[in-house]
Order: structure tokens, then sequence, then C-alpha cells
């Protein structure tokens, strides 16, 4: 790798003091942190307290209310039983409001909410 790159002494040096830095605290963490830390996880799996049989002797009653289902539709006039059905298309002349047949207006409806 040295021979690729075109570095004075004073940079190599420097790099190769980092690199042996890395490498002694990469086998430090392998030779020793490590297994510490898998001897000290299994010590504390052994212990009584987190080796319970009987999971009922922890169970215990919530009692939260939950809530119904909020039915969502597409429907804007709220007439319509299923949410995803098609309309019917309009004559000319027709207007989509029950009991004003004989009016040639359409009907507009605003929702708030």
């Amino acid at each position: 790798m040295s021979g690729l790159l075109k570095l004075d002494n004073a940079l190599r040096t420097k790099v190769d003091a980092f690199r042996e830095r890395v490498t002694a605290e990469a086998e430090d963490l392998v030779a020793s942190f490590f297994p510490k830390k898998l001897l000290e996880l299994d010590c504390f799996l052994k212990e009584p307290l987190s080796n319970i049989s009987d999971l009922a002797t922890i169970h215990s009653e919530l009692n939260m209310p939950v809530p119904e289902p909020i039915i969502i539709s597409n429907s804007h006039d709220g007439l319509d039983s299923t949410p995803n059905s098609k309309k019917r298309k309009l004559e000319d002349g027709e207007t989509n409001c029950p009991g004003i047949e004989n009016l040639q207006e359409k009907c507009v409806f605003f929702s708030f909410g």
C-alpha cells in the first residue's frame, strides 16, 4: 500500500502509528473486552430472577379500555351503505337531490367537518 502512495516520511510515520494503534485497540477488544462482557451476560442470564419457568407468576391484568373502531366511508351524502360503490350517471336535467326533480338547478352540499 505504501508503494502506491507517494507520502513523505513524516506522514508515513503518522499513518503507521495510527494503524498500529487501531490494530492494538481491536486486538484488545477481541481478546479481553468482548469475553468479559460475554461472561457478565452469562452470569446475568443464570441468575434466578431472569430464569422464571412459570410466566403466570409475573402476569397481571391491564384493564385498559378499548375504543370502538371508527368506520370511515367515501360516501359524501351518508346514504351510501358500501364505501366504494359507483355513483350512477345523471341524465340532462336530472338532479341528485331527492324530492326536487322539477328544479333545473344543481344541488351543492358543503361539508364542514
